[in-house]
């Protein structure tokens, strides 16, 4: 049993790292570690009431590939602030719903070399952190090359877009 907060395609949690358009000013705003702060206080709720040893899985973004989004070195300023209030393992996502070629479900994958579009990602983000692919992967020779390449820990398949 585990838990996994969605913070990720903008959903409320996804905007909190937008610098652009998440303009708050009292302590939830401003600084990246401000932004992260409604997170952070949540994952703490669960490990107080679950104990330190009960997984927590955050679904995040690695960018938004947007202009003012959420970028890949955002994401790994954020990744130690998330380690340490009790984030087990990252599951790595992309994008933004309206973003077509570069959204979070991409339609059309026939090809194993168009699998897995946030490996490069995901490479960048993994450092000390457990880290769970996902986005187009669906063969299962990809999502064994993934992990023997150390590129993601796990992987999470999906059915095809149409």
């Amino acid at each position: 049993m585990y838990k996994t907060i969605t913070a990720v395609c903008q959903k409320i949690l996804g905007c909190t790292g937008w610098s652009d358009s998440y303009r708050r000013n009292d302590s939830y705003g401003g600084t990246l570690s401000n932004r992260l702060k409604i997170i952070i206080k949540i994952v703490e709720g669960i490990k107080s009431l679950t104990g330190a040893n009960f997984p927590v899985i955050i679904k995040m973004n690695c960018q938004d590939f947007i202009q003012g989004g959420f970028a890949i070195t955002d994401a790994i300023k954020a990744r130690p602030l998330l380690s340490a209030a009790g984030i087990d393992a990252f599951k790595v996502n992309g994008g933004i719903l309206t973003g077509r070629k570069k959204a979070p479900s991409r339609p059309g994958i026939r090809f194993e070399q168009d699998e897995a579009y946030f490996r490069m990602e995901a490479a960048l983000f993994k450092e000390k952190v457990k880290v769970i692919l996902v986005g187009g992967i669906r063969s299962y020779s990809d999502a064994e090359n993934i992990v023997k390449k150390k590129i993601a820990d796990y992987v999470s398949m999906s059915r095809p877009s149409k």
